[in-house]
Order: C-alpha cells, then sequence, then structure tokens
C-alpha cells in the first residue's frame, strides 16, 4: 500500500493512524535516503503506540543507536545508520527487545536484515519533492491481521 503525504505533519499523521495498529512485539523497518522522513514517521509511531512525545521526545537514535520511550505501548526506536555491519547490531544486543513487550522500530534497518523476523512490517520512504514523500507499507505475516485496517486508511484522507 502506498499513499503521498505532503509535508512533514502529514507524515507523522499517517504514521499516527498505523502507530493505533501496532501490538507488541511488532517490528517495523524504514527504508528510505537521508531525510526522507524516518525519524518524522517513528515520531507519528510514538504518538498511536500512545507516548507522551512532550516529555519524551523522539528525535533520531543515530548516536545513541537505540533510543527507548515508555508509553501504554513502549517503542525501541533503533537507527543501524551508523553500524558497520549487521553484527554490530548484534554485539550491542540489538535483537533483544524484538519479541519484547513493546514495538521496534528501526530506520536503515535493511542494514541488519539477518537479525529481523520474517513477519517484520516494512516502510519504505521516498522523495516526491522538498515535501512530499511516498510512502510504501509492507506488513509482514503476523502483521497481516492490520491488511484490512490498512486498506481503509489508504481509501481515506491523511
Amino acid at each position: 500500500m502506498t499513499w503521498l503525504t505532503k509535508s512533514p505533519a502529514e507524515t507523522r499523521h499517517l504514521a499516527q493512524r498505523i502507530g493505533a495498529l501496532l501490538q507488541p512485539e511488532d517490528v517495523v523497518v524504514l527504508i528510505g535516503d537521508l531525510g526522507a522522513g524516518k525519524t518524522t514517521f517513528v515520531q507519528g509511531l510514538a504518538l498511536g503506540l500512545g507516548i507522551d512525545t512532550t516529555q519524551n521526545p523522539v528525535t533520531s537514535p543515530t548516536y545513541q543507536i537505540m533510543r527507548h520511550h515508555n508509553g501504554p505501548i513502549p517503542l525501541f526506536h533503533y537507527d543501524a545508520y551508523r553500524l558497520e555491519n549487521a553484527e554490530e547490531f548484534g554485539d550491542i544486543e540489538g535483537g533483544d527487545h524484538m519479541g519484547a513487550r513493546g514495538v521496534v522500530a528501526i530506520e536503515w534497518g535493511e542494514r541488519i536484515e539477518e537479525f529481523l523476523p520474517t513477519d517484520t512490517i516494512r516502510v519504505e520512504i521516498r522523495h516526491v519533492d522538498q515535501e512530499s514523500r511516498a510512502i510504501t507499507l509492507q506488513p509482514g505475516e503476523r502483521s497481516s491481521r492490520i491488511q484490512t485496517r490498512l486498506e481503509l486508511l489508504n481509501d481515506s484522507s491523511v
């Protein structure tokens, strides 16, 4: 499924609606060029999970590799951009949160493919122009339960 958003606010809003459909143990991988809006998307996921982002702002974990955000459903936000290889993700015990009590979101997740569960939800964000983004989502096997709801989102405005 693909959506077109015309601003960072629309991207956050779409992600918030998707985040509200997520459950503990869901893993979301974000793929896109630098500046595509991966962190903006995760900000929306956090809102959808009920996380108070005024007290716990969602920023890129590029230098920390992982940030934990408490909420009704916790969010474990990773950024694999600075990892030299997939083994480094294992060395920092990055896979420990997969299958945990929260949702895992991984920017640049394609770099650690071997650690991802088969039911990973993939989100690709592409630049259309300065502000607009094409956002394509592919639910994983277990997360296919949200397929119908996502189709309803696809038929409505962002």
